[in-house]
């Protein structure tokens, strides 16, 4: 069930509740946690979408971070079995921008509006039809077919990343009734959207608004909320343009009561500030600050959407892999991977002391699983994966001491003392096999 969550600390005593699956499917899906080593033994005959997992990780050797994530994403869809599908989606947007915070709160940004974009379409089951009759539809079908519809479209636009349809609404209204520093701040988000889909979509360039009129139109938000009968969508729209004032929320509006819609907000905010690496920071510290338990979370992902959201990736896997139990720990370990395979370093935003061991840990700790339930060449699979080539040849030492298996992993001795068989030898040259044995002996 969807849990209500108290923000009073943080955003003017609100209460939110998540847009997304995300919480809903792992509170319905973690009892399976407890079966992971009973289907980590079924055969790979059954079709069992961990063992697809393993295939993916291997594939890593040759496809490129967004094949990689891709079929993550697809293996997802397909089985619709562990819930996790949104985080990949999300993963496909961080994978195909560069690595500075600026570009992966722009990619977060893409997801956030692609996402309410979704949730527009599944509510109105349309198909053919563009944004802006969507969102005129729905705005109908919100506030009801009397009511006066601008604001809301105008706010659902830019909720879903479309200011440069936003900007033709601002147009087709007429300009009397609007604000003028209104007009011209959705003038400058739809030239800076150009010809893309989505304002935020591959944004590598920093959007600048006009700092005099966002403070003018600042201004008027509580003179907006103060009337006799407020148009809410009016404060959104006047909040976002500004971005000097929290996002309102109201229990009787769509679209102002998610946390997705908070986090965009802010995200919204934090982008177009002087230094928004600072504000990006502050952000994360807020959500740390809150910490789990004001999230209700009962499963991993209610606290680890918005710590990635905020490029919080180390505490957010780690979170994962603990809260989530051994289902958890699968998925962090994949995500893990991915991330860095992206040339992402899984650490957090504003922290040098967030050593970049993450992945190395998770890996080791879901391989100790795969040896104990598939045998040591598919734990093998993923701990050569292992980004730090010191520490995966280490931990392949150490699972060459633990299991026993010389023979399989490292193959035998000829007559002419050359080496032969072993999966080692698919993967190193004979000479770094050697030192691996070497450091195996010292383990044993």
């Amino acid at each position: 069930m969807m849990q209500h969550l108290d923000y009073s600390s943080a955003v003017s005593g609100h209460s939110w509740t998540y847009l997304s699956s995300w919480q809903t499917v792992w509170i319905g899906t973690i009892w399976r946690g407890c079966h992971i080593l009973v289907a980590l033994q079924q055969s790979e005959a059954t079709g069992c979408p961990l063992f697809h997992h393993r295939k993916i990780v291997r594939n890593m050797r040759t496809v490129s971070a967004s094949g990689i994530v891709d079929q993550f994403s697809r293996l997802t869809e397909e089985t619709n079995y562990y819930g996790h599908d949104s985080a990949w989606t999300f993963f496909t947007k961080l994978v195909q921008v560069p690595t500075s915070p600026l570009d992966q709160a722009s990619a977060t940004l893409a997801y956030f509006a692609e996402q309410y974009r979704d949730v527009i379409a599944r509510k109105l089951n349309l198909s053919n039809v563009s944004l802006l009759k969507q969102c005129e539809a729905y705005a109908q079908t919100t506030l009801g077919v009397l009511s006066e519809h601008f604001w809301a479209i105008v706010y659902f636009l830019l909720r879903c990343g479309d200011a440069v349809s936003a900007h033709d609404v601002v147009v087709m209204h007429g300009a009397d009734s609007i604000d003028p520093a209104v007009q011209r701040l959705v003038a400058s988000l739809a030239q800076a959207q150009g010809s893309v889909d989505n304002l935020w979509q591959g944004s590598t360039y920093r959007i600048t608004l006009d700092s005099g009129d966002r403070q003018g139109v600042a201004d008027q938000v509580e003179s907006l909320k103060r009337t006799e009968r407020p148009n809410m969508y009016q404060v959104g729209v006047y909040s976002l343009l500004s971005g000097q004032q929290p996002l309102t929320s109201s229990d009787t509006v769509e679209g102002f009561k998610m946390i997705e819609d908070y986090l965009y907000s802010a995200l919204w905010r934090a982008v177009m500030v002087a230094n928004p690496v600072d504000e990006l920071i502050e952000l994360s510290n807020k959500i740390l600050t809150l910490g789990p338990s004001h999230f209700q979370d009962a499963s991993g992902w209610s606290f680890a959407l918005p710590l990635l959201a905020t490029q919080q990736y180390r505490k957010a896997l780690l979170w994962l892999s603990d809260a989530g139990g051994q289902m958890g720990l699968l998925q962090a370990t994949h995500m893990g991977l991915a991330l860095s395979h992206a040339g992402i370093v899984v650490k957090d935003l504003g922290r040098t002391d967030s050593a970049d061991d993450t992945v190395a840990s998770l890996v080791v700790a879901y391989s100790s699983l795969l040896l104990s339930s598939r045998g040591s060449l598919v734990a093998m699979d993923y701990l050569v994966r292992i980004p730090n080539e010191v520490r995966a040849r280490k931990e392949i030492a150490r699972l060459i001491a633990d299991s026993g298996e010389l023979d399989q992993l490292a193959g035998t001795i000829t007559r002419d003392g050359t080496r032969q068989g072993g999966a080692l030898l698919e993967l190193f040259a004979p000479t770094e096999v050697s030192a691996i044995l070497a450091i195996a002996a010292q383990l044993s």
